[in-house]
């Protein structure tokens, strides 16, 4: 079964049925440009099991060339976290999602046979997400905001932006005129549901908050659950825990931004990078 095979799952993970979004079907189903042509597949892992399952009860994403050969995946799209039977089967893409099966009666079964197996959708509902023109600053401090949304077909917006005013503007300007450090919200809501993105102490005004804004990321690659702080010192040592109790004691990264006045001009090195930078006046 390896010959002409873009892919052979070793251990098995019981692949059961494989769907394409694409255009030609239902217009897409539904999702963003960047997903046509991805292949879905549903892994129903081990019979009958309970909980979730190393190999299956997941639905994983293919990236195919042209020519159909494998640029990446399988990436887990959506996985089974409950504690009963469920798995994922039957899949097919529908007018407004992808639809798939789960096989067994979930909770308070008697025996595989039970009636009881959903069918289920898993719908693109879009990411919100915003930019600024400046993000530090004395007061009064006046941000551009850009919406950066992938929200289908968007109706609504709403804007916190810390300081308790609000906007329902596509891209507002907003003026601080208060020192302080302020996050930022946004919430979007499109044809298939609300999407929220929240950027802490994403505002900085005034001199209070000297310091660089520190997002601290679950992932090595500056990817997974995230917490921003405005850090007044860069000198860690995190050999015995982790920056914070929401992030792991290991395989988690950071991200500085910011300004620094340096006190002469000279050859600066940190411990990780070095730099040139040059005092004003």
């Amino acid at each position: 079964m390896r010959i002409n095979a873009i892919y052979s799952w070793d251990p098995a993970h019981a692949p059961v049925n494989i769907a394409f979004i694409q255009p030609q079907t239902f217009e897409g189903s539904g999702f963003p440009a960047e997903k046509m042509g991805h292949a879905f597949v549903t892994e129903s892992g081990p019979t009958w099991a309970s909980g979730p399952q190393a190999k299956g009860k997941r639905i994983v994403e293919f990236v195919l060339d042209g020519l159909g050969n494998r640029l990446s995946g399988p990436t887990t799209l959506v996985e089974y976290n409950g504690s009963g039977k469920a798995s994922a089967s039957g899949l097919a893409a529908g007018p407004d999602g992808l639809y798939f099966t789960d096989l067994y009666k979930d909770l308070d079964y008697d025996s595989p046979i039970d009636r009881g197996a959903n069918v289920l959708r898993v719908k693109f509902v879009g990411a919100a997400d915003f930019a600024a023109d400046r993000t530090v600053g004395p007061a009064p401090l006046t941000v551009q905001f850009t919406d950066l949304s992938t929200v289908p077909a968007p109706s609504a917006r709403h804007w916190n932006f810390g300081d308790s005013t609000m906007s329902a503007e596509q891209n507002p300007v907003h003026a601080y005129t208060t020192e302080g450090v302020y996050d930022v919200r946004l919430s979007v809501t499109g044809a298939n549901g609300i999407a929220i993105k929240q950027k802490n102490a994403f505002i900085i005004v005034g001199d209070q908050a000297i310091g660089l804004r520190g997002e601290y990321f679950n992932g090595i690659d500056l990817s997974g659950a995230s917490i921003t702080r405005i850090d007044p010192v860069i000198d860690f040592n995190w050999s015995a825990g982790s920056p914070d109790p929401a992030i792991g004691n290991d395989q988690f990264s950071v991200r500085w931004t910011g300004m620094v006045a340096p006190e002469f001009s000279q050859h600066y090195t940190s411990s990780r990078a070095s730099m040139t930078v040059c005092s004003s006046g």
